[in-house]
């Protein structure tokens, strides 16, 4: 009875083995592997000014949706309120290129 023990258990012990091995050797890519690919720059542009409910509603939505989708962003976002800012800060991302895929 002790043999059979003895040997049940040397036999689990080399299922974990294997199957901690197994699995380790099939793991996804971890995040840090995924620094290597540089992030796409996002322009998010609203009509409306910050703090406005609606807007901060839509903005949490786009960047809620865009974390779920497993790429990588810069995201720059800008609120059209081109009453209270005067026009040389208008043109703050003039120079810079977005991907508009």
């Amino acid at each position: 009875m002790r043999t059979l023990l003895l040997l049940l258990l040397f036999w689990l012990l080399c299922g974990l083995m294997t199957a901690e091995t197994g699995h380790s050797a099939h793991a996804p890519p971890t995040v840090l592997s995924d620094s290597l690919i540089p992030p796409k720059r996002l322009l998010i542009l609203h009509s409306y000014h910050q703090g406005l409910n609606w807007t901060d509603a839509i903005q949490a939505g786009i960047l809620e949706s865009l974390a779920a989708g497993g790429q990588r962003y810069e995201v720059y976002t800008e609120y059209l309120d081109s009453l209270r800012f005067p026009q040389p800060l208008q043109n703050g991302f003039a120079n810079m290129r977005i991907h508009l895929q």
